[in-house]
C-alpha cells in the first residue's frame, strides 16, 4: 500500500543525510508513485483543501519550515523560548494560506503566522495548478516588516489529495507532504478543528504527546522523538518558507 509506505518513509525512515548529499529520498519516490491515483481530479479546486495539516519534512524546506526549524533549535538551547505547536490551515474557500507557530517566550504565548494566498490557475485545464504569493508574517498580531523580493508569487501544484494526505509540488517539482490534521474543513464555523481530529492524530499524540508537530518538522528534535517514545507502528495502521527559490518566483 503506497501510503502506508510513504508514511513509514517519510516520519520513520527519513535519511536526512541521503538529502544533504544529493541522493534522492525514498519518500519522493513513493510519492510519485502515489500522485497518478489522484482520488480528487481537480485537487486545487476541491473544497477538501480547506483543514488544518500538519508539515512532514521530507528534504525541501519552505519558508515555514525554515523559521519553524530555528524556533524549534533556539528552543532546545534557550529553554526560555518554549516550542509549542506548528501547523498549516487553509481557508477561505482554499483562497489564503496560514502557517502557524505557537510558542512562550519567557512565559508569554506568542503566536508567528506565515501568510500567503492561493488562486487557482486559469490555463490549467486538468485543476491542479494554483499560483501561491507571499503576504506577510505576523507575530503576536503585529506585522513584521519583509523585503518587497519575498513578495512574489509561484506555481504550485496539488498533485496528490485525499482524506489523510496532500502532496503540492513546487514549479521546479520538489515535493511537499502534509498529513491532515483535523476532520473538518476550517471553513465550517460549527466544526471545532481543535477538538474533532483525525483518527491519525489522536494515535499519534498518545504516542508521541504535543511535540508530534514539531517532530516532523525538525527532523534532528524528531531524533529524540524517536528516542523517547514508542514505533509509529500503530498510526501506520490508521494510514493504509527567502518563501521561494529563486527558479519558482515569477
Amino acid at each position: 500500500h503506497f501510503k502506508k509506505k510513504l508514511v513509514t518513509a517519510a516520519i520513520e525512515n527519513y535519511d536526512i543525510d541521503a538529502y544533504t548529499s544529493g541522493m534522492t529520498t525514498v519518500a519522493e519516490d513513493i510519492m510519485k508513485k502515489l500522485e497518478p491515483i489522484r482520488p480528487i481530479k481537480k485537487s486545487a479546486l476541491d473544497s477538501t483543501l480547506n483543514a488544518r495539516w500538519s508539515f512532514v519534512f521530507t528534504g525541501v524546506p519552505t519558508i515555514g519550515m525554515r523559521l519553524i526549524t530555528i524556533l524549534s533549535r533556539v528552543s532546545a538551547g534557550f529553554p526560555p523560548v518554549d516550542f509549542r505547536d506548528v501547523f498549516l490551515e487553509l481557508y477561505n474557500k482554499q483562497s489564503m494560506v496560514k502557517a502557524i507557530v505557537s510558542c512562550k517566550v519567557f512565559g508569554k504565548e506568542l503566536e508567528l503566522n506565515v501568510l500567503t494566498s492561493l488562486r487557482p490557475n486559469e490555463t490549467d485545464v486538468g485543476g491542479t495548478f494554483m499560483i501561491e504569493k507571499f503576504e506577510g508574517i505576523t507575530l503576536a498580531g503585529i506585522d513584521i516588516p519583509t523585503p518587497e523580493s519575498w513578495h512574489k508569487e509561484r506555481d504550485l501544484e496539488i498533485s496528490y489529495l485525499d482524506e489523510d494526505m496532500m502532496i503540492a509540488r513546487t514549479a521546479g517539482g520538489e515535493p511537499h507532504l502534509l498529513l491532515r490534521h483535523s476532520a473538518c474543513s476550517t471553513d465550517d464555523l460549527e466544526c471545532d478543528v481543535d477538538a474533532e481530529l483525525t483518527n491519525y492524530f489522536i494515535e499519534a499524540k498518545s504516542k508521541y504527546g504535543a511535540s508530534i508537530a514539531r517532530c516532523l518538522v525538525d527532523r534532528q528534535y524528531g531524533e529524540t522523538c524517536e528516542e523517547n517514545y514508542e514505533s509509529l507502528s500503530p498510526i501506520l495502521n490508521l494510514v493504509n518558507f527567502k518563501p521561494f527559490t529563486n527558479s519558482e518566483r515569477k
